[in-house]
């Protein structure tokens, strides 16, 4: 946190954003307040799936010239004419609510929701070229948060402000909005303020798109195909775009069905408590997000995803069996924070696998496959309300298909699972730092070379990398039962360390020529004195054999050598093994080109050494601070031993 706010706009975007999404709930929840004051039953239901659906609309019909705009001007200008919309439309809702005009009202939250569909692309898309690659997850779960944030405290501000201008003689729809009047400056402060902080943005978009909009092509669905093309060619951000579509359908579900549900079920009449029962969903979300970014700090943790799935479809199925507020509050609770830690790792992929000129596309269209999931979640809900079956049913039916979801992300994402394992194990005894990650491409064929000191070099690699990592293994511990099925779910390439045969090396090249990262130990064994040794030149045999244009990435790991895993001494061992924390640290390197021999990469990679040494002593502790943390962690043990010889502990004031 204290690494992203020193760098340059990150307070203006962060208000921006939080500015945004207020004035667009804010005016929603008035809407939604009046409509459950003024109408009931079907009618209630209908109404506010409608203007839950108008609200998507935008997203699903301007895909194309929302991700157009985003890619062809810079992303902080794109912001600050969406923030003088917001301005525009925030003095028209005040003159609606004063006039009582409460279909005029309505609509305006449609236009809303269009400058919301230009927006979003830009707002996401100005992650990465602020924050960096290297710390997308971080920034995303900070941006998610600062989102929900926003929405909560619209809820509550508008919800109780809301309940005290309310007048129960107002009978009318329209005499409800009239006694909302005063809410609406509430609405045009914030968009004035919305539009300062837009105008501090800096501009860090280097180079924008410079094509310009063809209408023909957009009338003609040639826009449309271009991205749909983007969406099956990629299937890490389709796959990421799926789980954010049905993640945010379930939770439009809820949002949709929940207030008829609670009066019905659980005889509650008060929006307030409504609304705050669904607030600690919001809740839950940021605390979700919050791990998810500490889990992920320089990297993205893609392990977060299949649990947060796991998570997610558990406490769904628990919903409909809570008979009390209480008990219903804590499950939405729980819905959140499985949720926070299922979206922020898809997002940064998104971020991350999508190119430059196609971010904003990329994120158009993960808009509008959203918009539609969510269209038709809205549709299903009416039909049961039409149709006068029990919410419950609903629920029950939303955690079927929210299991059957996770079932599939497990499926897709097999890695990810071993992953956060391997993550946990790890990080109980080392404290994992990550250096160089934007130097791994995006996407294209990629191979990583580097040191090779441990047993659990291929684990910790795999952590430290954003793309899936396929290693080479020796065939035999391929072949062992209890070892194989686990190598062949991380997609492991069997090969005999031995005599490595042509074919093995043919069969590495087809890999990398089709777009994936293959890691390699140029050493050929793990080392016997924890220095670099020779680099063979089998990698160059199987770059020559590469028909695409692959990159190479060295790297380099410091803080193995001396565990149980590496061939270091007893005495060395038995040193490191006492050491409650010690440092990892994975260092990426630039770019390489596919010719560079094994000497050049070896230089690289000690090159690599020096530096990733110097940059990690940057940031370590002060000896003081360093050996306090560390009397902390001994709890009750023996501290220190003063003069006396009276043995003191940290526990001692």
């Amino acid at each position: 946190m204290q690494k992203l706010a020193n760098i340059r706009g990150f307070w203006p975007y962060l208000f921006a954003i939080f500015l945004n999404v207020f004035i667009e709930f804010g005016h929603k929840i008035v809407i939604q307040n009046t409509i459950f004051k003024a109408f009931h039953g079907e009618q209630q239901i209908l109404l506010m799936a409608l203007i839950n659906g108008l609200i998507l609309l935008p997203f699903i019909l301007l895909l194309s010239p929302t991700g157009f705009i985003s890619d062809r001007y810079p992303k902080n200008r794109v912001m600050v004419v969406s923030a003088w919309c917001s301005v525009a439309l925030s003095l028209a809702i005040a003159f609606c609510y004063y006039q009582g005009l409460f279909w005029q009202a309505f609509v305006i939250a449609f236009l809303l929701a269009v400058q919301s569909a230009f927006y979003s692309p830009a707002k996401y898309g100005y992650i990465k070229p602020l924050f960096g690659r290297e710390n997308l997850a971080q920034a995303n779960a900070l941006v998610q948060s600062v989102s929900i944030i926003a929405v909560l405290a619209s809820m509550l501000i508008f919800a109780s402000l809301f309940e005290s201008f309310y007048q129960p003689e107002s009978l009318t729809p329209e005499q409800i909005l009239q006694s909302m009047a005063p809410l609406a400056w509430l609405l045009v402060c914030n968009a004035l303020f919305e539009l300062w902080m837009a105008y501090r943005l800096p501009n860090v978009q280097k180079a924008p798109y410079k094509e310009t909009f063809d209408w023909k092509k957009y009338r003609t669905a040639g826009y449309f195909k271009r991205n749909v093309a983007i969406f099956t060619s990629q299937p890490i951000i389709h796959l990421s775009i799926i789980g954010l579509a049905m993640f945010w359908s379930i939770t439009q579900l809820l949002l949709a069905s929940f207030p008829a549900y609670a009066k019905e079920n659980l005889s509650i009449t008060s929006a307030l408590v409504i609304q705050a029962v669904i607030i600690t969903s919001g809740l839950g979300m940021v605390i979700g997000s919050w791990i998810a970014g500490r889990y992920s700090k320089n990297h993205i943790e893609t392990g977060l995803v299949p649990l947060g799935a796991i998570g997610f479809a558990m406490t769904l199925w628990f919903l409909p069996f809570m008979e009390s507020a209480f008990a219903q509050t804590v499950c939405f609770f729980l819905v959140g924070m499985m949720g926070g830690l299922f979206i922020i790792p898809l997002n940064a992929l998104i971020q991350f696998h999508a190119k430059k000129n196609e971010m904003g596309r990329v994120l158009g269209l993960s808009n509008w496959v959203q918009g539609i999931c969510m269209v038709m979640v809205i549709l299903v809900t009416a039909g049961f309300a039409y149709y006068g079956i029990d919410s419950a049913i609903l629920f029950t039916f939303t955690a079927i298909f929210a299991l059957v979801g996770s079932l599939y992300t497990i499926y897709k994402f097999p890695q990810s699972l071993a992953r956060i394992v391997l993550n946990w194990s790890i990080a109980r005894r080392y404290k994992v730092s990550i250096q160089g990650m934007q130097h791994v491409p995006e996407q294209g064929g990629v191979l990583l070379l580097g040191n090779h000191v441990s047993w659990i070099d291929w684990a910790v690699l795999q952590i430290a990398c954003p793309r899936t990592v396929r290693f080479a293994m020796d065939e035999k511990v391929f072949a062992r039962w209890y070892l194989g099925w686990f190598f062949k779910l991380l997609g492991c390439i069997p090969v005999n360390m031995l005599n490595i045969t042509p074919q093995s090396l043919l069969d590495i090249a087809k890999v990398l020529d089709q777009g994936e990262v293959v890691a390699l130990f140029p050493e050929g064994t793990m080392s016997r004195n924890g220095h670099l040794g020779e680099f063979k030149k089998d990698f160059e045999t199987v770059c020559s054999h590469t028909q695409c244009d692959i990159v190479i990435v060295p790297f380099y790991m410091r803080g193995l050598w001396g565990s149980k895993f590496s061939h270091s001494s007893t005495n060395l061992k038995e040193v490191r093994r006492r050491a409650l924390f010690r440092d990892l640290v994975i260092a990426f390197g630039q770019e390489m080109t596919k010719e560079s021999n094994a000497e050049q990469v070896k230089r690289c990679v000690f090159d690599l050494s020096v530096k990733s040494w110097k940059t990690h002593a940057n940031e370590l502790q002060s000896l003081g601070c360093a050996w306090i943390d560390t009397v902390k962690r001994l709890g009750s043990q023996r501290a220190v031993t003063d003069s006396t010889g009276k043995k003191l502990s940290a526990n001692v004031h």
